[in-house]
């Protein structure tokens, strides 16, 4: 972990009460309730998918320290049969070759009905047993619709999504029948082919529903670390509100690829073991964590869709919740080929492809933002001005299936980059980022690159990497080539806003992209800075660090170079402080609202800055 990368949050000391690590003050908590109710007390441990149950041996340990009469039960047998599963997922997994269908379902469609009526009726008769006793019941499941008002106490345990992806590499679960086999083949960023579709289609949307679900009604949240530590719902909810109202950090993560590069690696210190880092994730939300130090004396990690679940408004503002609900719209990550390989020739689909064949809500945009390069590095983005499509797919599909070299320089455009320049990448847009350059790369949904071509390399396990051409070829707009690339997809950047020397400026926009891109080139001194209802995505590009102000100045945060931050639209008005010339470049969400707030800065750019303050945002720092 990088330094200054936790994000801190102090709790009061009777909140601090609330929070256990180890099974020791937890079950003197449940052996006083057991005795002072003089019954049954029974109390479920259910969580996400992965979870290593057999931690709860520990606890057993514990109890039988304490001399508590318990019994303990694995209840994952309430599960239908993997054959009854797998006809319910066959369609959405084997749908698509390389892809499949979000499952619109939810965890109790995996649950026998008689198993579940069984269990019901033996819950009712423990409610009416005299003996005190503590029963544990626990596994993926074991509180759902049917059984969730019998529990006392309702422990969530939750895993982290590297975790959960580790653990659906090594296991199927009871997701394939018995007579399915392995899915074969390798998805894009590490995965295998059965991981992503399993994790992607199915795991993921039941689990993360069931997740939200638990997290409102349990008593206490759980993560099985090196210790198990162990909070309330009314501590857990305080450590959520104290993070969403403040800028925070995700904890990176870094990713090899068969193009990958060595910059990441050198400035982040990475293990020299790792071929290259391909992607360095700074907000790929869905995948990452907060890494939380709480009180000076305690850390854990948080998966930041744990997080969204509990704060939601709080962190991406009304608007955005109502459009997009618990998906974090806007990912960012380095992408780096610097002393690597071109990326694989692309396409991504917009939001009518996605939701047609995967049942998903959001298309892929993105936009590449030029960090470093070698000399002659470049960007291939659109088509060649005269290019016959068809004949450029005939050639993509004979490679493909031949094995014999594409001449794809033939068709692609190529535009040499240069450090601070930014290429706007909308759906159907054929691209790739070429070798020797890292860009920050700022997107919308994640998991839909359809390969064109990559040069009949192997991925790091020796295998040739999957094509899709004719995803690829359905989702291409075939009227985006060189002149229109140029004319649309290559902003100027524009001036927004003064305040003294330093300046705002927009580097790209387009109706038919969710995020814009801007640029803050700020002199030693302040900038002041307000989230509206909304987040706000800073990345330092130039500059060793810079301080970000909150709570009316009282509280601030350090970013130091190549690192990113969220500001939560809780937060409101910040400012960025800096002793040295810095840039940082920041992503919001497009909206219409935020175009015409531009218009109206713009006019007013030639204000003061001590005018431009107090009209902005009044006198909040001293």
């Amino acid at each position: 972990m990088l330094p200054n990368d936790t994000n801190k949050v102090w709790l009061e000391k009777p909140l601090q009460e609330e929070i256990f690590v180890g099974w020791s003050k937890l079950c003197r908590r449940l052996h006083r309730r057991l005795m002072d109710s003089k019954k049954n007390l029974v109390i479920a441990f259910d969580g996400y998918l992965g979870v290593d149950w057999d931690r709860l041996y520990e606890l057993t340990k514990e109890l039988e320290n304490f001399g508590i009469n318990y019994e303990i039960e694995d209840y994952s047998k309430l599960w239908k049969q993997p054959s009854a599963i797998w006809a319910l997922i066959k369609d959405n997994i084997e749908c698509d070759i390389h892809f499949g269908k979000i499952y619109s379902g939810q965890l109790e469609d995996f649950l026998d009905f008689q198993r579940l009526q069984e269990f019901k009726s033996y819950l009712i008769s423990l409610r009416k047993q005299q003996v005190p006793k503590l029963v544990i019941l626990y596994g993926n499941g074991v509180v759902n619709r049917f059984t969730k008002k019998f529990f006392d106490e309702v422990f969530y345990v939750d895993i982290s999504r590297t975790e959960f992806l580790k653990k659906i590499e090594k296991h199927s679960y009871r997701f394939l029948g018995e007579s399915k086999g392995p899915i074969r083949g390798q998805a894009d960023v590490g995965l295998s082919l059965g991981a992503f579709k399993l994790s992607q289609y199915i795991c993921t949307p039941i689990f993360d529903k069931h997740r939200r679900r638990l997290i409102r009604i349990m008593s206490y949240y759980v993560l099985f670390e090196d210790e198990v530590k162990i909070f309330s719902k009314a501590s857990f909810e305080k450590i959520c509100d104290k993070l969403s109202s403040k800028p925070f950090k995700l904890t990176p993560l870094y990713i090899s690829g068969p193009w990958g590069g060595q910059w990441i690696k050198k400035v982040r210190n990475l293990d020299p073991s790792y071929p290259n880092c391909a992607w360095a994730f700074e907000a790929v939300t869905g995948d990452m964590c907060l890494g939380v130090n709480l009180n000076d004396s305690l850390f854990f990690k948080l998966p930041f869709v744990t997080f969204l679940s509990n704060s939601k408004q709080k962190l991406v503002g009304t608007k955005i919740f109502k459009r997009f609900g618990y998906f974090f719209p806007i990912r960012v990550h380095y992408d780096d080929s610097y002393k690597g390989g071109n990326m694989a020739i692309q396409v991504h689909p917009n939001r009518q492809y996605v939701k047609k064949y995967f049942n998903e809500k959001v298309g892929q945009h993105e936009a590449y933002y030029i960090v470093r390069r070698k000399e002659h590095a470049g960007v291939y983005l659109g088509l060649k001005e005269h290019v016959d499509v068809n004949e450029f797919a005939y050639k993509a599909k004979e490679s493909y299936e031949k094995k014999v070299p594409l001449d794809y320089q033939r068709y692609v455009n190529f535009i040499e980059s240069n450090v601070g320049d930014l290429f706007l990448i909308p759906a159907g847009t054929i691209h790739a980022l070429g070798k020797d350059q890292v860009c920050i790369e700022i997107g919308t949904s994640y998991g839909y690159t359809f390969h064109v071509y990559d040069y009949l390399r192997p991925d790091l396990n020796g295998e040739l990497r999957e094509i899709h051409i004719e995803h690829a070829f359905a989702a291409l707009k075939k009227s985006r080539r060189e002149k229109w690339v140029k004319r649309c997809l290559i902003p100027k950047a524009e001036l927004m806003i003064s305040q003294g020397k330093s300046k705002e400026y927009l580097l790209g926009r387009r109706r038919d992209m969710i995020f814009e891109v801007r640029r803050l080139e700020l002199k030693p001194g302040a900038w002041y800075d307000n989230t509206g209802d909304s987040f706000h995505i800073l990345i330092l590009t130039k500059g060793n660090q810079v301080e970000v102000l909150f709570n009316d100045s009282k509280d601030s945060v350090l970013l130091e170079w190549s690192r990113t931050l969220i500001v939560p639209a809780n937060v409101g008005k910040y400012a960025i402080t800096s002793s040295q010339e810095c840039e940082i470049l920041k992503v919001i969400p497009y909206s219409e609202a935020t175009t015409e707030v531009s218009k109206k800065v713009q006019k007013e750019a030639q204000i003061s800055a001590d005018e431009q303050l107090r009209f902005d945002f009044g006198c909040w720092r001293d």
